[in-house]
């Protein structure tokens, strides 16, 4: 099964970079932990200006509905964020179509280092505060970036607005998968949404924790999975 990916991985390659000499496609892995999509690892090296140059990548391989849209958009997102200066993987291409390794993809920065999850359990008291305020932090950054600078259209508004939005998709919801007795609930939060106090919209992440968050080998907290980001109320980052 590697070595069928590796050579599609090569072929897809060859297409994108036809003019670079010596591509190979190296120690390809298959290090998938999400269901919504695969993560495969690998070492591309190729020849430029008589020198070997090696790079380490990584493709988020996506599967299930509206697939090639989620690419697209976490494509578009996290290179906004890079270019805001966020702690994200750098993104390199996107491909919407499946043919080339059997789904929509997108080729990163791979980054080496292990979940704050796992990290967390060995670490001692004084680093396990200095991650998880460095993991607060960069959190409450995420709500203070400018929308309209990171997700196109970013709507004017504020919690009543993203609660509309959120009734609007649950109603929609039990409509196609018929669990009416869920009704009720939408009745309760709207007979109870202007006892919510409002305020502006932010870019929320929607699954930010600790297994989302990577450290770099050299101490560095990388936020990943973005799929689910949108514009909301802070408050609903803070309660997931």
């Amino acid at each position: 099964m590697t070595e069928d990916i590796e050579a599609r991985i090569s072929e897809y390659y060859g297409r994108l970079y036809p003019d670079r000499e010596g591509l190979r496609i190296s120690d390809v892995e298959d290090i998938t932990s999400g269901w919504e999509a695969r993560l495969l690892t690998y070492v591309v090296e190729y020849l430029e200006a008589g020198r070997t140059v090696r790079e380490e990548r990584a493709i988020r391989l996506f599967q299930g509905h509206q697939a090639s849209q989620k690419a697209q958009g976490e494509y578009s997102l996290l290179s906004r964020l890079h270019e805001a200066g966020f702690p994200v993987p750098e993104v390199f291409h996107v491909e919407p179509e499946p043919s080339a390794l059997g789904g929509p993809f997108i080729v990163m920065e791979y980054v080496r280092g292990r979940n704050l999850s796992e990290v967390l359990i060995d670490a001692s008291k004084e680093e396990a505060e200095r991650l998880m305020t460095e993991f607060t932090r960069i959190w409450v950054d995420l709500h203070r970036l400018e929308g309209s600078t990171i997700i196109p259209g970013f709507p004017e508004g504020d919690t009543g607005r993203y609660l509309d939005d959120l009734i609007a998709i649950a109603e929609e919801y039990i409509r196609n998968l018929g669990v009416g007795w869920l009704q009720p609930v939408i009745e309760w939060i709207q007979a109870h949404r202007g006892e919510v106090a409002p305020e502006g919209l932010c870019v929320i992440h929607q699954d930010y924790h600790t297994h989302n968050v990577m450290v770099r080998d050299d101490g560095r907290l990388v936020v990943l999975d973005w799929t689910s980001a949108i514009p909301g109320d802070y408050r609903a980052d803070l309660a997931w």
